[in-house]
């Protein structure tokens, strides 16, 4: 009984959508584009017809475009196309390239970020056909443009900031930004001098300010009596920093990065990362997976969100992967296939033609005790 009733199924799905009609889609959707090549992740963006459907009835994708007439907008096709294009990338031709640049310059010596900034030739290539740079330029008749040759040019040596040049340098600094509080970036933008290096040989930005005089102008985000961070401060700080960078989601690194308070002070104040964005009122930015899984009803209002989300009249797995945060394969698990979970979702009008026809597939496997393919 099951056999047949799946086999009509596949029979009513055929039916429902002729060759004809899936072809014309496909060069529907190629024009739609406006592409020199149609990929299946753009297919499917703009379709009503998933590449599933496409690949059960002609196979691979390359074949499916063959049979729409549009065989060229094939990936590797393209790409093959636009490398029979380009100029074969002999020696003779890449020494030829390497004079010609050294002319474009104008300089006594040509170095390799010289090469880099007028060819369209990787510099890698010419490594790895003819070895270091210099022996490049040899190969091509100029050694002496070698920049370790060139007569008279002293190679510059990295300068070395004595401590007194680094604190006088946060002086000028917090005089040309003219703040109350001088903060790390605000120094980062308007210093000659490194935060890497001040850190190396100060210390902290704190202490650094401390030696330059400058103590007061240390940006305190909030603090006790006793010298530690109120909870409230703290919170602030998440929040301001969340506020700062804009995401759905607010990573420990992105608070480390933004934030005038140290991570590991959060943590040891709140216990977890968790525990500080929960604080903050901010529990749907934290990334990690919930404790015990997500619920049936989190699901199932992700199913929801996506359906109202890609505007089409099909959700298809594919369509769920690219633009949810949880996994299909998690929600398949959940209710026992897609089919089941856009029906708990109050979506199943929504479930394409061969998902129905795989659901089919898999109770008739599970019913008779062993594998049974899928029909073609």
């Amino acid at each position: 009984m099951y056999i047949g009733a799946d086999d009509e199924r596949v029979r009513l799905y055929r039916a429902r959508y002729s060759d004809e009609y899936l072809l014309e889609e496909v060069r529907r959707v190629a024009g739609a584009a406006g592409k020199p090549v149609l990929t299946t992740t753009e297919f499917e963006r703009h379709s009503r017809v998933s590449v599933e459907t496409l690949a059960n009835r002609f196979g691979g994708w390359h074949d499916v475009l063959k049979r729409a007439g549009i065989g060229h907008m094939c990936f590797g096709t393209a790409e093959r196309s636009a490398q029979s294009a380009r100029p074969r990338l002999t020696d003779d031709y890449l020494l030829e390239e390497v004079r010609r640049i050294a002319g474009i310059v104008g300089k006594p010596w040509l170095s390799h970020p010289d090469f880099c900034k007028h060819s369209k030739i990787n510099p890698l290539t010419l490594n790895k056909r003819f070895g270091a740079w210099d022996v490049v330029l040899k190969r091509a008749g100029l050694g002496h443009m070698y920049i370790g040759n060139v007569e008279g040019y002293k190679r510059p040596r990295a300068i070395k900031h004595s401590n007194g040049y680094l604190l006088e340098e946060i002086r000028r600094v917090a005089g040309l930004v003219e703040k109350p509080e001088l903060s790390m970036s605000d120094f980062k933008k308007h210093s000659r001098a490194g935060l890497t290096t001040l850190r190396r040989r100060l210390g902290t930005w704190r202490d650094a300010l401390d030696l330059a005089g400058l103590g007061h102008m240390f940006r305190k985000v909030g603090t006790e009596p006793n010298g530690g961070y109120s909870d409230e401060a703290l919170l602030e700080e998440v929040k301001r920093v969340a506020q700062l960078v804009g995401k759905p989601v607010l990573t420990a690194k992105d608070f480390e990065n933004h934030a005038q308070v140290s991570l590991r002070t959060l943590v040891l104040h709140f216990e977890s990362w968790r525990a500080a964005l929960e604080r903050a009122g901010l529990s749907h930015m934290f990334s990690g997976w919930p404790v015990g899984g997500y619920s049936d009803e989190t699901l199932l209002e992700e199913v929801r969100r996506m359906a109202h989300l890609v505007e089409k009249p099909v959700l298809t797995k594919c369509d769920f992967r690219m633009h949810s945060r949880i996994s299909d394969v998690t929600v398949m698990k959940r209710f026992g296939g897609w089919r089941n979970a856009l029906h708990h979702a109050g979506v199943g009008h929504m479930c394409s033609p061969e998902a129905v026809v795989g659901s089919r597939s898999q109770a008739v496997s599970s019913g008779n005790g062993h594998k049974r393919e899928r029909p073609t």
